[in-house]
């Protein structure tokens, strides 16, 4: 199993697309692919049309979402609680019908707030104990990090073993990343230096204007590894308002697809994974 992470402090780089469709694109690939969201907004949630298990049982007599943040409670409490492995899994649902059917969905709502304000000893580390022992085949976990650098994106961060940072060539989100970059360097050390390791800046919404072909110039000047831009199209909020991948538009959503096809192909890659298509 390989864990990515899509980061950026800065909220509306289109991180949830971008994690939300190199997830259906690696499923389509061939690969067992889990999507976690990590943003108490639950927009990945929204978008990928993942309905939440209802659990009935609680002693006020009211149905309750399962959730992420239910999840993370499980897998350890509070500082000198017993540790549960895999409670991730638990919450897993599959995602709606125009997405892979390889995919499924961890996922999230406001309840999840209450985990990124935790700062006890070992909180960080319940994310990627959550995530083991996978109940079934899993080759792929793509963490949509929030717009935020809590306790939810250093627990992201020890999870995973490679991150994207996704920006828009626009001022105000550039100035995100070397914050997020400055994070990411500490985690890794504290962690002895492996991992997560960066896969690359991911520009977003492109446009063909003069400022932001400044931006991405910039951009390359600045960072050693900036990844295939994904271009601004009408489509990709045609997409999330009828809760789909792009790819779902066929030939009108050809050109975003592409580049996140190419992306989770370099993700496979990087994490050794082959999958064949044919498998189901």
């Amino acid at each position: 199993m390989f864990t990515l992470a899509i980061a950026n402090q800065k909220g509306g780089v289109a991180k949830t697309t971008t994690a939300a469709n190199v997830a259906d694109a690696a499923a389509e690939l061939g690969a067992h692919v889990l999507l976690v969201d990590l943003d108490q907004q639950g927009n990945a949630t929204a978008l990928t049309d993942a309905t939440p298990r209802v659990f009935d049982g609680n002693a006020f007599g009211k149905s309750q979402q399962l959730t992420v943040s239910d999840a993370l409670y499980a897998a350890q409490e509070r500082a000198g609680a017993v540790v549960k492995a895999g409670t991730v899994h638990q919450v897993a649902v599959p995602a709606g019908e125009h997405w892979s059917f390889r995919l499924r969905v961890a996922p999230a709502n406001q309840d999840l707030a209450a985990r990124n304000g935790e700062t006890f000893p070992g909180a960080v580390q319940r994310l990627a104990v959550a995530l083991q022992e996978a109940p079934g085949p899993l080759d792929l976990v793509v963490l949509d990090c929030g717009p935020s650098l809590g306790g939810l994106f250093l627990a992201a961060m020890h999870a995973a073993d490679a991150v994207v940072v996704a920006t828009e060539a626009a001022d105000n989100a550039l100035e995100g990343i070397p914050r997020t970059l400055e994070v990411l360097a500490q985690v890794r050390a504290a962690r002895g230096g492996q991992a997560p390791q960066l896969l690359g800046v991911l520009p977003t919404a492109l446009a063909r204007e003069a400022r932001q072909g400044e931006l991405l110039d910039f951009l390359r000047q600045s960072y050693p590894s900036v990844l295939t831009p994904v271009p601004r199209r009408a489509v990709v909020r045609q997409a999330e308002g009828a809760h789909a991948p792009v790819r779902a538009f066929g030939t009108a959503g050809r050109e975003v697809a592409d580049v996140y096809r190419q992306l989770a192909e370099r993700v496979l890659d990087v994490a050794g994974i082959r999958p064949n298509e044919e498998v189901s």
